[in-house]
């Protein structure tokens, strides 16, 4: 097999035709053409250099002659490449030795440095409004939390709550409050915050209408929404509300800690008038924040064992708030007293001795009281000389009493 067969085989096995194949003769005749000589570039002449205490690098001297095996145009290039680099050492160190201009009267900066005036200036004055800035955050945080002069309520607070429901804590709050005689024209506010809003129909308010609920999500204080009560009293309702109202309230209430305070303290006070609170049975929020700025917690129970059993375990439940520095009086009103049973007069007798609770007053059992309130009357203008509102009258009277001799419990804002 000859070489021609061998490329048509090797054509074939890569799906190929060797009928354009074509051999070429090798030709090894080259010739290499001469180099033109390099074309010096002009060099003009450098000015005189001052250097008044020359580094050993800007002294060094520079060789006569650079024996080199490369071609002459390499040899050229290097030589001009060495020029070019003496010429901007020199341009450099005059620049930086010129004198002052008469013009300006100050010196140019050099142009070679590592980082030019303008960047440093630059970041200076970056540095400086960074700095400034932070001083000014740390300054206003520093100021935040100063303390304030304490903000108090002036008023007097009067916190009612029971163990369970269906005592007549209620009723008993729209009594005291249309009986009590608050000192030098001071007005008496009695605000419902149960979301049962059952002390409305106490005062006998009937209709629908808009309270704290509604107060809440617009951000109107409780003087806009405030309704004359019984006697002479001005009555806060808790108001008409939905289930996501009701919710959206109560979200904020557990957000704010003193959301109680900032409404009461919102109505403007003075220290003459007397805000009576109907809360709800149980652990509301409304509750803890109620015992926060009491002055006085008027517990209402009835003369009968499952009251008992529930005041018991409504002590143990205020222990943390009575025990604070500066906690509200407790004081107890047994409701609903009948001298007619044997054991309802037993367990008044225990009431009285067993808890070790400041016996307020007693309020016998008067349905002459739930006649009047039915008919939507004023029961101590119907039936003032009733056994349950001569309790009721004695009771206010003790309350105004301890209120007229108490101190304003002082509240800060925080």
């Amino acid at each position: 097999m000859n070489r021609a067969d061998d490329i048509a085989t090797l054509f074939s096995s890569f799906g190929a035709s060797a009928d354009s194949y074509k051999e070429i003769e090798p030709h090894y005749e080259y010739q290499e053409q001469p180099l033109a000589p390099p074309e010096r570039l002009p060099i003009a002449p450098a000015a005189p250099v001052l250097v008044p205490n020359p580094t050993p690098a800007q002294s060094a001297p520079i060789p006569t002659c650079i024996q080199t095996d490369e071609t002459p145009l390499e040899t050229a290039v290097i030589i001009q490449a060495a020029v070019d680099a003496v010429l901007e050492v020199a341009v450099n160190i005059s620049t930086a030795s010129k004198p002052l201009s008469a013009e300006s009267g100050a010196e140019k900066p050099a142009p070679e440095t590592v980082f030019p005036q303008t960047i440093q200036a630059s970041a200076t004055a970056s540095l400086r409004s960074l700095l400034e800035k932070a001083a000014q955050a740390r300054l206003s945080t520093q100021c935040q939390q100063v303390p304030v002069a304490p903000v108090r309520i002036k008023a007097r607070i009067v916190a009612v709550v029971s163990a369970k429901g269906g005592v007549g804590r209620s009723t008993l709050t729209s009594m005291l409050a249309s009986t009590l005689s608050p000192r030098d024209g001071g007005q008496v506010f009695a605000v419902d915050l149960d979301p049962q809003n059952a002390l409305q129909f106490h005062f006998g308010i009937q209709d629908a209408v808009p309270g704290i609920t509604q107060a809440c999500l617009e951000d109107n204080s409780w003087r806009d929404i405030c309704l004359p009560g019984l006697g002479n009293c001005q009555f806060v309702p808790y108001g008409k509300t939905t289930a996501t109202d009701l919710q959206r309230v109560q979200k904020t209430m557990a957000k704010d800690g003193r959301w109680l305070f900032q409404q009461l303290h919102r109505m403007e006070l003075s220290d003459k008038d007397v805000v009576i609170l109907d809360l709800p049975v149980g652990t509301d929020e409304s509750l803890q924040q109620a015992l926060d700025i009491a002055d006085h917690l008027v517990l209402v129970t009835l003369p009968d064992a499952a009251s008992y059993r529930a005041l018991d375990q409504m002590k143990r439940r205020l222990e943390p708030c009575l025990g604070k520095l500066h906690p509200p009086t407790l004081h107890c009103i047994i409701n609903q007293l009948d001298p007619t049973h044997g054991f309802s007069m037993d367990m008044g007798e225990v009431l009285k001795h067993g808890l070790g609770i400041r016996l307020l007053g007693v309020v016998h059992l008067d349905h002459s009281i739930r006649e009047a309130l039915a008919y939507e009357c004023n029961p101590m203008d119907k039936v003032p000389l009733s056994q349950g509102c001569q309790d009721i009258q004695k009771i206010a009277k003790a309350l105004s009493g301890l209120l007229s001799h108490a101190q304003v419990k002082e509240s800060s804002l925080s």
